[in-house]
């Protein structure tokens, strides 16, 4: 029998993308998509106590952290992309059927502009609501005095 040593350099592609023992934030971002798309609003610490649980191994919570967010910005796009969304959304809304009620409030702040709110009514369910409306109270925080008196444009007033 005879038995040879091999005193090269081992570096095949298996090998080569080893880069230590530890888990790095793209080995966390592979295997945290699945995940994601199970449940994806799964935080960091579960996403490290899944992997850690499944491969046996300790992970540092920042490198889960940013594999995660990483892993969901492939999934989901980047989260300040999904404000100029927001834009195209209207404007398709709008084109569709020019009765629809957009609105899209913003707050300029040094000279970032900050989004506030979002406001959507398509014209179908505002013609439900006209036409099919029931006369409703509507009460504040005052004390109720008096007699209530109803009215037939869906609404009514307190006296």
């Amino acid at each position: 029998m005879h038995i040879q040593i091999n005193s090269l350099v081992h570096n095949c592609l298996s090998r080569a993308r080893v880069v230590g023992r530890m888990a790095s934030i793209n080995w966390v971002l592979e295997r945290a998509i699945p995940l994601l798309k199970r449940k994806p609003t799964m935080g960091a610490s579960v996403v490290k106590e899944e992997l850690e649980d499944k491969y046996k191994i300790n992970i540092n919570y920042q490198i889960v952290w940013y594999g995660r967010h990483w892993a969901a910005d492939k999934l989901f796009g980047k989260l300040s992309d999904s404000y100029d969304w927001l834009y195209r959304f209207k404007a398709e809304v709008e084109l569709r059927s020019p009765s629809n009620v957009v609105e899209i409030d913003t707050v300029t702040v040094g000279d970032k502009v900050h989004f506030t709110r979002f406001f959507c009514a398509f014209k179908a369910s505002i013609d439900g609501f006209l036409y099919g409306c029931r006369p409703y109270i509507s009460i504040d925080s005052t004390h109720l005095t008096g007699e209530m008196e109803w009215k037939d444009d869906c609404s009514s007033s307190i006296r």
